[in-house]
């Protein structure tokens, strides 16, 4: 995941790091959803638009060092 996390109230989503609240949250379409009510951590899509998913924050993803943006 991102660092970005709703853990401490559903909807306030906040940098795991800093605690600061993430005021850029570029969402997939249809996210975030707490599927099941357990989805509290935020990860990339991989598929070209990079819009963000919520996931359950236990779930391993590969890593991203850099990107470049044009």
């Amino acid at each position: 995941w991102i660092d970005a996390v709703d853990l401490g109230k559903e909807e306030q989503w906040m940098w795991f790091s800093s605690g600061k609240t993430a005021a850029y949250l570029p969402w997939f379409s249809g996210e975030p959803n707490n599927h099941n009510s357990i989805e509290h951590c935020a990860v990339i899509f991989n598929n070209g638009n990079e819009k963000w998913n919520d996931t359950k924050c236990h779930y391993s993803f590969y890593f991203m060092c850099e990107k470049k943006i044009y």
